[in-house]
């Protein structure tokens, strides 16, 4: 008989545990460890860390300007370049980012990247080796 009690107590005290987690998730409140890439801690919140966000819109912003390029081999990058509003210069350097290691890429997602890894500097010329091992 004690047993029983014993298990629906600790039953009710998880269930309660759950249910406060997910209400502080519900109002976006840090319950700790490693904020994901483009947030810091804040207080008890996280706060959008710009340069984060940056990296990670351009890292998108990649892989769907790689998608006609590749589906239409006639497009030329100047052309796609048009019509995305952007220079052809632009369109090449972010092009680079296609080349990312995807170790290199998971590394900047879950924030264990080098705060070196921004989105300014991956698109310089040259910054971003071809040969995925010489990325690492």
């Amino acid at each position: 008989m004690l047993l029983s009690f014993a298990q629906f107590e600790r039953e009710v005290t998880a269930e309660r545990i759950r249910d406060k987690i997910a209400a502080s998730k519900a109002k976006g409140m840090c319950k700790g460890g490693t904020p994901p890439l483009g947030y810091a801690p804040e207080g008890r919140s996280l706060a959008i860390v710009p340069e984060h966000a940056k990296l990670i819109r351009t890292i998108a912003r990649t892989t769907r300007r790689w998608q006609p390029l590749t589906s239409e081999p006639t497009l030329s990058t100047s052309a796609l370049a048009g019509s995305e509003g952007i220079t052809p210069s632009y369109l090449t350097r972010i092009l680079r980012l296609g080349f990312l290691n995807p170790t290199t890429t998971e590394a900047i997602v879950i924030s264990t990247a080098p705060a070196s890894f921004t989105a300014k500097r991956l698109t310089q010329t040259g910054v971003i080796p071809i040969c995925w091992n010489a990325q690492r």
